[in-house]
């Protein structure tokens, strides 16, 4: 029969006391809800691609839905802290016959959500990055694309707070 030291009981000790700090940090977290969004009635094909949440914990989401005649459009849906569905609006390039999709979205401080992806545009020959911001009310304030040097693709991929902010501003 082997005999525990002092060292030993010390190390085991600690261990029981690090597991039993640790435990809270790894506990499941709780799911306070969840909801979907359906703008528009689309029926195929609908697809989450960023999230955003302002100081009120209203919460945005941002994604792509196809919709036979306008194909891929951008989705925006604002929900309040409780999961309810505040507004849900859908944006279409200029080309309808072509792809929006969004990649990035940021909250300012107002509430303005300001979304940015690309899509085909104007002349329907290639993707543009495009953005969109809407006002905490769901109405769009702006629309802005970039079409960069001899008209190749160009993508938004991510957009931030101070952008959103400085948005606001003009």
């Amino acid at each position: 029969m082997s005999t525990i030291t002092n060292r030993t009981l010390r190390s085991l000790l600690c261990v029981v006391v690090l597991a039993a700090v640790a435990m809270p940090a790894l506990a499941q977290p709780t799911l306070e809800w969840s909801a979907s969004s359906n703008p528009g009635n689309y029926t195929y094909r609908q697809y989450g691609t960023s999230v955003g949440t302002d100081a009120a914990g209203n919460v945005y989401s941002a994604g792509y839905t196809y919709n036979s005649s306008t194909r891929y459009d951008y989705v925006v849906v604002k929900y309040n802290s409780t999961g309810t569905t505040q507004w849900a609006r859908t944006y279409t390039g200029a080309c309808t016959t072509g792809y929006d999709y969004p990649y990035g979205l940021a909250v300012a401080p107002n509430g303005m959500v300001v979304v940015t992806g690309y899509g085909y545009e104007a002349d329907c020959s290639g993707y543009d990055a495009v953005t969109v911001a809407w006002d905490t009310n769901g109405n769009r304030v702006g629309t802005d694309h970039f079409n960069g040097s001899g008209n190749s693709t160009d993508y938004g991929r991510g957009v931030t707070e101070q952008l959103a902010a400085a948005g606001d501003q003009k």
